[in-house]
């Protein structure tokens, strides 16, 4: 609710670090495969890049997943903060340098988490990782973020290591989207997509 939400303080800590974040649980349809696969290739084609980031979550991690960053040799890179009391989470939106959101690999995902609202208050990029013509896909596009599709850790490799060297910014997001997030533009944007759900199933069973 954007009614009440935490006053904005500068915490980052000046250590040459650049900080995502995922805050949230990842299991089942979600999975940080493809940006630990990133992170590798970021390992490999930009060590200089490599060392200056620290991927991590907050909330759940599969076995799977955590045994995967294992494998890829990217242990260094990543860290497992366990689940936070809401109340101690401020901290950690205000020291990030970006936030990720991983969205269901279902087609066309509907699944908007409630975390993406505040990434979005907390005023800093945000890349996303989901399907094709997804609630998440628009989101990042209507606000000027940055989205990658299911399988393309090759562009999110190449777009990190063009953002930690300079060559990209991060900064032209529209800083005041977070104010769209009232529960009557929430409901909005719901029945709009459920709407267009209904339509787009109507049409294909029409031309069956």
């Amino acid at each position: 609710n954007v009614r009440h939400l935490p006053e904005i303080r500068d915490e980052h800590e000046p250590d040459g670090k650049f900080r995502i974040f995922h805050i949230g649980h990842l299991y089942g349809k979600r999975s940080a495969k493809d940006m630990f696969e990133a992170l590798a290739l970021i390992k490999e084609r930009c060590p200089l890049s490599a060392e200056k980031i620290e991927l991590s979550f907050i909330g759940t991690l599969s076995d799977d997943d955590m045994k995967y960053a294992q494998k890829l040799g990217i242990s260094d890179m990543v860290k497992y903060l366990g689940v936070i009391h809401p109340d101690a989470l401020a901290s950690y939106y205000m020291s990030a340098d970006m936030f990720l959101v991983i969205d269901m690999n279902v087609p066309r995902s509907p699944s908007f988490p409630s975390k993406l609202m505040l990434y979005h208050y907390y005023r800093k990029p945000i890349m996303s990782i989901t399907t094709d013509d997804s609630i998440i896909e628009d989101d990042m596009r209507m606000s000027g973020h940055k989205s990658f599709l299911y399988g393309d850790a090759e562009g999110i490799a190449s777009y990190l290591c063009q953002l930690l060297d300079g060559t990209v910014k991060a900064d032209g997001f529209d800083r005041d989207y977070w104010r769209k997030f009232t529960v009557e533009n929430v409901t909005e944007l719901y029945l709009d997509r459920i709407l267009k759900l209904i339509s787009d199933e109507s049409d294909i069973d029409n031309r069956s």
